[in-house]
């Protein structure tokens, strides 16, 4: 149940996390490291999951999903992220904690699966240390470092409704906001005629857009065969957003910082297009095979495009397991685990190389109660090249998500 003890803890994790930000060194490109999922069970599987149904858990990235909702839902996440980097001439390891996002939502009508939900979800992050202390100049000796923290995210509140046909529709309004804070420094030794210098450019974001979804009725009927059931598809569709943009580009330095560039322009964000199918084996097993595509080469900030971006492509298998009847099992029947692989062509392509990321995930579910969870998953990856003097990148991340259900808006016999 969704006790006001539970809402105490939600609270207090998302005020003590929501400042932290995680990422790895390619994150400095574009507006950072792009989140696909929300929660621990999308992530164990793969990310993605357009066609998968939302019974008892949420999901942002397709809305007609929430026709499968029971009862109200509460949803909120911990991630960690780490990774390790390495090129021709060392290895660095960075890892930090970062808020998952929050979901609540409500099955207005679940005959005509009318479900309500809203939240709160990272779109992207920055998250990165540079810093260089080979640098001389005029044989002064100076350590050139770079550093970013900050990224987007958006509210939103959305519907789904399952027609008389079985198609199930859903749409969300979204609203993007955000800062990404980026600084450059100079540091000359001691000795040093010369002093040291701070460049620091803060972005500011704000916008609107929308998100479509929609699931196929049961398509298992064609296939002829007892085993596969609920085999439906899934497609979704985000707008591509154009978001006012607050820019500020600061000089710092021992005499004190004066703003260079101050002023409004706009950022346009790549829409997102998605295809999944998913269909239970058995009635254990559920298995979700996912593309999806955000052209990020459409991408611009100040009405310019950015060289090193491309179009990102993202393929997802996954799958979960689960006792036929669990509700009034015992405590290890009521488990879930899950398993996921991606591929990912990633929206990077530095000095002519495309950046790709290959990754596997894992995780389970640990009842609470016959309606709460607590959600558990794990990623290891691997990401990038040391060609060219680029860096590669070993992947570790962690996932939490708890997930309240309680029954709300029950219609009474009379």
């Amino acid at each position: 149940m969704i006790t006001t003890k539970k809402i105490l803890l939600f609270v207090f994790l998302l005020s003590s996390i929501l400042s932290a930000q995680s990422g790895s060194v390619y994150s400095r490109f574009g507006v950072g490291d792009i989140h696909h999922s929300f929660s621990a069970r999308r992530a164990s599987m793969g990310g993605l999951g357009y066609a998968v149904k939302d019974n008892n858990h949420l999901n942002f990235l397709n809305p007609a999903a929430w026709y499968g909702l029971k009862m109200t839902r509460l949803e909120v996440g911990v991630n960690y992220f780490g990774t390790q980097t390495s090129n021709n001439n060392l290895i660095n390891y960075f890892g930090e904690f970062d808020f998952g996002g929050f979901l609540l939502g409500f099955p207005i009508e679940r005959d005509l699966g009318i479900s309500v939900v809203a939240g709160l979800v990272p779109v992207t992050s920055v998250g990165y240390e540079i810093e260089d202390n080979t640098k001389v100049y005029n044989s002064e000796r100076y350590t050139e470092a770079f550093s970013g923290s900050g990224g987007i995210s958006k509210l939103f509140f959305g519907s789904s409704y399952e027609t008389p046909l079985g198609i199930v529709i859903g749409a969300s309004f979204d609203y993007y906001t955000g800062e990404i804070e980026y600084n450059s420094f100079l540091d000359f030794q001691e000795s040093s005629s010369y002093r040291d210098a701070k460049l620091q450019k803060s972005l500011s974001y704000k916008g609107i857009g929308f998100n479509l979804g929609l699931i196929s009725p049961d398509l298992s009927e064609l296939l002829g065969s007892a085993s596969i059931t609920e085999l439906k598809i899934g497609l979704g569709y985000r707008n591509s957003p154009t978001l006012s943009t607050d820019s500020t580009l600061i000089n710092a330095s021992l005499v004190g910082s004066v703003p260079v560039i101050s002023g409004i322009t706009e950022t346009v964000l790549p829409g997102q297009l998605g295809i999944g199918l998913s269909f239970q084996l058995k009635d254990n097993w559920l298995f979700a095979i996912d593309y999806a595509i955000l052209p990020w080469s459409k991408y611009k900030f100040n009405n310019k495009f950015k060289s090193e971006l491309r179009d990102l492509q993202k393929i997802s298998l996954g799958f979960e397991y689960k006792q036929t009847d669990a509700r009034f099992a015992s405590f290890w029947e009521q488990m879930l685990f899950r398993g996921g692989l991606t591929y990912e062509q990633t929206q990077l392509e530095i000095n002519g190389y495309g950046i790709d990321q290959l990754s596997v995930s894992g995780g389970f579910s640990i009842p609470l109660s016959s309606d709460s969870a607590i959600d558990l998953g794990l990623l290891y990856g691997m990401r990038g090249t040391k060609e060219n003097n680029l860096i590669q990148e070993n992947i570790f991340q962690a996932f939490v998500t708890l997930s309240f259900g309680e029954l709300w808006f029950v219609r009474q016999d009379r």
